[in-house]
This record gives C-alpha cells, sequence and structure tokens, in this order.
C-alpha cells in the first residue's frame, strides 16, 4: 500500500514519486506545476501522468529514429541536423511541429528540377542511366531463374519468380 511521505519515512519504507508509480522518466510534478501556473485552474494527476506519458512517448520517439539517422551518417553523436532530418521525415511528427526551427540544424535539402539548367544532370539521374546500361540478370547469369523453362517465350513474359522495383527492372528474387 502506497502512502504518504511523512508516514513512509516515519516507517523506514521508500519514497515513491508519482514518476516512479506511473513507471516514467518524465517529471509529473514539474509538468503538473506548469500546468497549474498556464491555465490557473485545477488540474487532475491524471492529466500530468498523461501528458508526461504523451511527452515521453515524443521524445523516445524522436531520439530513436535521430540515432539512426546518426548512425546512417556514421556519426556516434546526435547533433541537430540529425533531429530535423527526423522530424521532417516524419509526417506526423512534421504537422506537430510545423512552426519550429531547431538552431544549427540547416534545412532539408531540395531542389525544384524547373530551376536546375538544362541538361543538368543529378546524381540520381546519374544512377538511373547506370541502371539502364547495367540490367540485373537472374542467378544464373542468363536473365532468367535456373530450372525455369523460357524457350519459345518472350523474354519479357518470362517474369515467374521475380519482383519488379519503381524503374522497371526485373530483380531476381
Amino acid at each position: 500500500m502506497v502512502q504518504p511521505p511523512q508516514l513512509a519515512a516515519a516507517r523506514g519504507q521508500p519514497r515513491f514519486t508519482k514518476s516512479h508509480r506511473a513507471n516514467l522518466v518524465f517529471p509529473v510534478t514539474r509538468i503538473h506545476k506548469k500546468l497549474q501556473r498556464a491555465t490557473r485552474k485545477t488540474i487532475r494527476t491524471n492529466a500530468s501522468v498523461y501528458l508526461s506519458g504523451v511527452l515521453e512517448y515524443l521524445t523516445s520517439e524522436i531520439l530513436d529514429f535521430a540515432g539512426l539517422e546518426s548512425e546512417a551518417a556514421r556519426m556516434k553523436r546526435i547533433n541537430p541536423r540529425h533531429l530535423l532530418f527526423t522530424i521532417r521525415k516524419d509526417e506526423e511528427i512534421s504537422q506537430l511541429l510545423d512552426r519550429v526551427s531547431i538552431p544549427h540544424s540547416g534545412v532539408v535539402p531540395n531542389l525544384n528540377p524547373a530551376l536546375l539548367p538544362k541538361g543538368y544532370k543529378t546524381k540520381v539521374d546519374e544512377k538511373k542511366n547506370e541502371r539502364e546500361a547495367y540490367p540485373t540478370k537472374g542467378s544464373n547469369g542468363e536473365g532468367s531463374e535456373s530450372g525455369s523453362n523460357t524457350e519459345g517465350k518472350d523474354p519479357s513474359e518470362a517474369t515467374e519468380g521475380r519482383s519488379e522495383d519503381t524503374q522497371g527492372l526485373a530483380l531476381s528474387s
């Protein structure tokens, strides 16, 4: 049975905070006080526990994906740029934090193709041209699955057991 802090201390039992009882890391009491100051109304403890849980969840999601972003960039620390990329990639979090600017994070790179000079090739265009120049082949090197009979058929129809990527290139599965 949970007892008031004065009684628990007198009996030698450990004290438990509201955050500990709710199994949260974020401070429930501090959020409760800030809610009271902001609204100037009576706030139930359940509301501050709920808000603490929501804030903790959002923070953990953002930091988890920012950690993955920093690993992808081969860095050991999460910097503001990783936070920005994480927030802008997630549609719901981006909508929630639409008007938030993160200092020292820069901007998400995005160039409108209409602004590029004619004949300008991007890295995406170069990779696409490489894929078209060197199409992938099946496992036996002849463009078909081993064990499948493709004699007398059009090679474009022999796509059993394959999936097609977004550029329409046949990939072996």
